[in-house]
C-alpha cells in the first residue's frame, strides 16, 4: 500500500514536471518566433504590424499604410517563419488611383505637313483621331508624338476633334489646341472673306457646346504702286483707282468723292501699307479741287508725285489758274506734274538714247543698255557688285558718244539699289524716268522702296510695281506662347537635331533645322525657353544623364550663335526619363532621344 502511494506520487510530481516544462518550452519558441518575424519586419522597416502568437500560430494585427506595405509585412513572416501559420489579421489604406492629367492636344499645321503633340484618352481617340486626320488632309505628312494617357474628358465633351480636324484642314498655317470643352484656333488666311467664310462655319459647328478661343488673321494689303486716280468728262467723274493707309483715311477719301460728284464711288477704294506719310487726304483734296476748275481731264496722286492732265481743248489760262491753285494748296513734299491730256491712240515709241533694263533673277544680275564711256560702265560695275556681292553678274551695255542724260549714273545706282531690297524684280531707266517692278518679302517694303527712291531722285517719274510674297511674310508673323513652343517642337520633331554617337556634337545636317528654330524664335513671345535633352535607356544612367545635359548645351550654343540672346536660354538634361516610344526597338530608341523647347515660368 505505501509502495502504490509512492508511486502515485512520483507519477503525479513528474507530470506536473513534464506540463510545467511543456508550457515553459511553448512560450519559450512563442517568444523565439515572434522575435525573429519582428526583426525581420524591421529589417524591411515595417514599423506598423504588431504580433501575436499562440504555439505555431503567428498572427498579424495593425493598419498597413497601404496595400504593398500589408503584403510586404505577410511574405515577410511567411519567410521568417515557415513552419508557422501566418494568419494576417491587419488592414491597409487604400491608396488613390494615380491621377491622370487632362486632355490637351496641340496640332501645328505647315503648308504641306501636320505635327501632333500632347495626350488623347485611349488608343481608340487617338486612333479615331488619326484616321479623321486622313479623311481632311490625304496629302499631308502627318507627325504624330501623342500619348494616349489622359484622364477622361468628361460629359461634356463634343465635337472637339473634328473642329481641330476642320481648322487645320482649312487653315495651312495653323496652332489647335484642344481641350475638354474649349479649342484654341490661331491661323492665317488669304483674305478678309476666308476669314469671315471659316470663322462663319466653325461657329456654326461649334455652337454652344464647345468654347471657341479664335485668333484668325489676315496679312496687310500692300498696295504698288499707292495711287488714286480719277478721270473727269463731261458724263462726271469716275475713280480708276483708289489707296488708303487707314479706314478712317479711306471714309474721308469717300466723302470727297461724293462732294465732287463722283460716279459709283462707293467700295472703290482699298486699305493697305505703301503710302506717303504725308497728308495724303490732303494732296487728294487738293487735286480734285484743282480738277473741278476745268471742264475734262485726269488727276492721279501716285505716292508724292501729282499729276493733273487738262483734255484738249481746254482754256490755257483755265488750266494755269488750276495749276497754280493746286501748287499752292499742296501740302507737304508733294510735287505737280501737269500736261495736256490727248485721248487719242497710244503709240509705241521705240527706244532712242540712253536706256538701261537690269534684271535681277534669283542670284544673277543683269545689266543691258547704253552708257556713255568705258570708265563709266567699269564704275557701275564695281558698284553692283558691292550692292549684290551674292549675285553673278552678266553685262551687255554698249557705249555711246553722246552726252548722257542729267544724273544718269546716278539712276542706274538707285535702281540697283532698289533692286537689293527685292527678292527679285527689274528696273527700267530712261531719261527722267525710272520703273521698278518685284516681288519683296516685307510690305513695309513697298512703301519705303518708293520713298527712298523718289527722294534719291527727285527731278524723276518713279514707278514701283512691287508685289509681297506671302508665304515669307506668314513666317513673320508673331506667334502667342503656346504657337512658338508648338512650332518650335514640332520643327525638331519633323526634322530631328542629329549628335555624332556617344558625343554632342551636332551634325552638319541639322544645320538647316537650327537656323529654322533661330527664325521661328524671332516671332515667339515666350520671354526665356528651357532647351531639354533626352536620350534612350542604353548605357549607364549617369552617363545618360551627363550626355543629355552637354547635348542641350551644345544646342543652346548654337542657338545663340544664331542671334539669340543667350539671357533668353537655358539647357537642362533629362537624361533616359521621359520616354514618348519603347526603348526596345531601334525605332523607338531614335525617337527618345530628342529635344524638346518649353516655357521657363
Amino acid at each position: 500500500m505505501l509502495r502504490a502511494l509512492t508511486f502515485a506520487i512520483c507519477f503525479c510530481a513528474t507530470a506536473v514536471a513534464v506540463y510545467y516544462g511543456g508550457v515553459r518550452g511553448a512560450e519559450s519558441y512563442e517568444r523565439l518566433l515572434v522575435d525573429r518575424v519582428r526583426h525581420g519586419l524591421e529589417i524591411n522597416k515595417v514599423d506598423w504590424a504588431r504580433l501575436k502568437s499562440d504555439g505555431l500560430r503567428l498572427e498579424i494585427h495593425g493598419r498597413a499604410p497601404s496595400l504593398e506595405a500589408q503584403n510586404l509585412a505577410l511574405r515577410t513572416a511567411n519567410a521568417v517563419a515557415p513552419i508557422s501559420r501566418v494568419v494576417d489579421y491587419s488592414s491597409a489604406v487604400l491608396t488613390p488611383p494615380p491621377v491622370r492629367e487632362p486632355l490637351l492636344v496641340q496640332l501645328h499645321r505647315g503648308a504641306d505637313e501636320l505635327t501632333i503633340m500632347g495626350r488623347f484618352h485611349g488608343s481608340d481617340m487617338r486612333n479615331g483621331f488619326l484616321g479623321l486626320l486622313e479623311t481632311y488632309l490625304p496629302q499631308v505628312s502627318v507627325h504624330d508624338l501623342s500619348g494616349e494617357t489622359a484622364a477622361p474628358p468628361g460629359p461634356s465633351w463634343g465635337p472637339e476633334l473634328e473642329l481641330a480636324a476642320l481648322a487645320v484642314a482649312s487653315l495651312e498655317n495653323a496652332f489647335v489646341q484642344i481641350e475638354p470643352g474649349k479649342i484654341k484656333i490661331d491661323g492665317v488666311v488669304a483674305d478678309q472673306a476666308a476669314r469671315s467664310a471659316f470663322s462663319n462655319e466653325i461657329l456654326v459647328l461649334a455652337g454652344s457646346e464647345v468654347a471657341l478661343d479664335l485668333t484668325i488673321r489676315v496679312p496687310p494689303v500692300a498696295i504698288a504702286p499707292f495711287e488714286f486716280s480719277v478721270s473727269k468728262t463731261f458724263g462726271g467723274l469716275r475713280v480708276a483707282t483708289c489707296a488708303a493707309r487707314s479706314a478712317a483715311e479711306r471714309d474721308r477719301i469717300v466723302q470727297l468723292l461724293a462732294r465732287f460728284g463722283a460716279v459709283d464711288h462707293s467700295g472703290v477704294c482699298i486699305q493697305g501699307l505703301g503710302g506717303p506719310r504725308e497728308d495724303w487726304t490732303g494732296a487728294i483734296e487738293a487735286g480734285l479741287e484743282a480738277l473741278d476748275r476745268i471742264p475734262a481731264g485726269r488727276l492721279r496722286v501716285s505716292f508724292l508725285q501729282v499729276y493733273l492732265e487738262a483734255a484738249q481743248p481746254t482754256d490755257p489760262e483755265q488750266f494755269d489758274a488750276a495749276l497754280t491753285e493746286l501748287n499752292a494748296s499742296l501740302p507737304g513734299r508733294f510735287r505737280v506734274n501737269a500736261r495736256y491730256w490727248d485721248s487719242g491712240p497710244v503709240v509705241a515709241v521705240p527706244r532712242t538714247g540712253y536706256w538701261m533694263d537690269l534684271t535681277l533673277n534669283g542670284d544673277s544680275l543683269t545689266l543691258r543698255g547704253k552708257m556713255s564711256g568705258e570708265q563709266q560702265r567699269d564704275a557701275l560695275v564695281i558698284f553692283a557688285r558691292a550692292v549684290l556681292p551674292k549675285s553673278e553678274l552678266t553685262t551687255d551695255i554698249k557705249l555711246s558718244d553722246r552726252t548722257s542724260p542729267l544724273d544718269w549714273f546716278l539712276s542706274l545706282q538707285t535702281a540697283i539699289e532698289g533692286l537689293s531690297d527685292l527678292e527679285e524684280g527689274s528696273a527700267q531707266v530712261a531719261a527722267g524716268r525710272l520703273s521698278l517692278q518685284g516681288v519683296a518679302s516685307d510690305p513695309v517694303t513697298v512703301g519705303q522702296l518708293h520713298r527712298e527712291l523718289q527722294n534719291l531722285l527727285p527731278q524723276h517719274i518713279v514707278e514701283t510695281a512691287v508685289t509681297v510674297d506671302l508665304p515669307a511674310l506668314i513666317d513673320r508673323i508673331p506667334l502667342t506662347e503656346e504657337a512658338c513652343l508648338a512650332a518650335l517642337n514640332a520643327a525638331v520633331a519633323r526634322q530631328p537635331i542629329n549628335f555624332e554617337p556617344g558625343e554632342a556634337k551636332i551634325e552638319d545636317i541639322s544645320r538647316p533645322v537650327l537656323e529654322r528654330i533661330g527664325a521661328l524664335y524671332q516671332r515667339c513671345s515666350v520671354a526665356r525657353i528651357r532647351v531639354t535633352g533626352f536620350t534612350d535607356s542604353q548605357g549607364r544612367e549617369e552617363m545618360n544623364q551627363r550626355l543629355s545635359q552637354i547635348r542641350a548645351e551644345a544646342v543652346m550654343d548654337a542657338l545663340i550663335a544664331a542671334g539669340i540672346p543667350y539671357t533668353r536660354l537655358e539647357a537642362v538634361g533629362m537624361g533616359e526619363a521621359f520616354p514618348i516610344a519603347t526603348n526596345e526597338t531601334p525605332e523607338g530608341r531614335a525617337l527618345n532621344r530628342r529635344i524638346e523647347f518649353h516655357a521657363i515660368e
